[in-house]
């Protein structure tokens, strides 16, 4: 029996306040990002949902965001587009 107790850790949910910068407002945005299997500062676990801070405004102004509200298929506006990555290329060339 105390085997069993051994081997049964619970997970640990937590939630981190985060800012990051989105591609399509472009600007910083306050986000809360999920950790479902939280150990520790140090060894926070796999994310897993981003909840965003500008959620209402988006939603209200039909920006096609994937944590806008509207569709979870829209692009993640916090991973840079092809088009961007390639401006920041020419850019650091110059």
């Amino acid at each position: 029996m105390l085997n069993q107790q051994k081997e049964h850790v619970q997970k640990r949910k937590a939630l981190e306040p985060q800012e990051r910068f989105c591609h399509i407002l472009k600007k910083d945005i306050s986000i809360l990002v999920e950790y479902p299997d939280y150990h520790g500062p140090l060894n926070k676990g796999k994310e897993n949902g981003i909840y965003c801070g500008n959620i209402i405004p988006c939603f209200h102004n039909d920006v096609k965001c994937k944590y806008s509200g509207i569709s979870p298929l829209y692009r993640d506006p916090f991973l840079p587009t092809n088009s961007e990555i390639q401006e920041d290329e020419e850019g650091a060339c110059l």
